[in-house]
């Protein structure tokens, strides 16, 4: 079936740039020749394209207004206009690209889906929000055998792993009884595992690639100052398992080294970052708005313990039974 106008970029055609007949309507510029590579190869039994993209499991439904009216229960089942905007780019309407359908039924390009769960969190903080619908905010799902699958699945084992760990503190830490869990107006009324994610703070450590505890969120300085930390380098996020300075236990005798914290260098708050191999930071002192404090003892010591005098590297024990 061919067509006067590229189905992409809407610009006219004089000729036929592709043989495989579901690409006929596609020209030869540079971005639509990128898209068409993408593009599924199958022609649907309405005789148009698949809007969808080669690799997934079924063809997409027809985009088109007139074939969604010609069956009322398949237009109640997957209306969706190709006119509008993919809710990822918000640039380029949903028929401009091949499509892909997630598991709680949105749409959006299947090239801006990739580079967002490609690209992860922007943050020195792990977060999770790039692997959920942009729309409903449910985790992101596809078929098994689609090409995001692995990386789905990949994603799903490090939230797994970092839910685990949250769940271990919130027991450690006595909150199992936090209010919050107990108020039937609260967000967190009986949910855990979402209550602990949201408190505790976990990075990635940039040697061994495993989430470590970065302390807990209330104690941090706001996501919005390590979202716009101006000199992140991924280098510098060394989990306690993975380095070797300063006094202290480096091992506990229940836990190993797994939970191994430290305080930071300047003042007596927990080290989020090791810089150079040599330094702890907590994210104040990191930035540069944090100042050098002289600790006055376990009495009044916000860590509550006898340590060296700041300036000092110092192993804070094990962050869950504090040995």
């Amino acid at each position: 079936m061919e067509s006067k106008h590229c189905r992409y970029c809407n610009g006219a055609m004089k000729n036929v740039y592709h043989h495989e007949p579901a690409l006929r309507d596609i020209c030869n510029g540079a971005e639509c020749k990128e898209k068409a590579a993408l593009a599924c190869k199958e022609l649907l039994k309405c005789g148009h394209p698949c809007p969808g993209y080669a690799g997934q499991n079924e063809c997409l439904p027809c985009f088109n207004p007139k074939c969604q009216e010609a069956n009322d229960k398949e237009k109640e089942k997957n209306a969706v206009n190709g006119d509008d905007y993919c809710n990822i780019c918000f640039v380029e309407s949903l028929s401009a690209a091949p499509c892909i359908k997630i598991g709680c039924g949105h749409y959006f390009h299947y090239a801006c889906l990739k580079t967002r769960l490609e690209k992860k969190w922007h943050t020195p903080r792990i977060f999770f929000n790039f692997a959920q619908c942009p729309l409903c905010k449910q985790w992101v799902t596809v078929n098994p055998g689609e090409p995001l699958h692995n990386l789905l699945k990949e994603m799903q084992a490090l939230r797994d792993e970092i839910q685990e760990k949250s769940l271990q503190r919130l027991k450690f830490e006595g909150l199992e009884n936090d209010p919050k869990l107990k108020d039937p107006n609260s967000p967190w009324f009986g949910k855990p595992a979402e209550y602990a994610m949201a408190i505790f703070s976990y990075y990635p450590c940039y040697k061994c690639k495993k989430p470590y505890f970065g302390g807990k969120r209330n104690c941090e300085d706001g996501a919005a100052e390590l979202r716009n930390a101006k000199e992140f380098k991924p280098q510098d996020l060394i989990c306690p398992n993975c380095c070797d300075v300063g006094q202290g236990l480096k091992k506990c005798k229940i836990h190993g080294s797994e939970y191994i914290s430290y305080k930071c260098q300047f003042c007596c708050s927990i080290a989020l970052w090791f810089c150079g191999g040599t330094t702890h930071y907590c994210e104040p002192c990191h930035s540069g708005r944090g100042k050098p404090n002289v600790c006055r003892g376990p009495d009044t010591c916000p860590l509550g313990i006898a340590h060296p005098p700041n300036p000092c590297e110092y192993s804070l024990g094990c962050g869950l039974c504090h040995h």
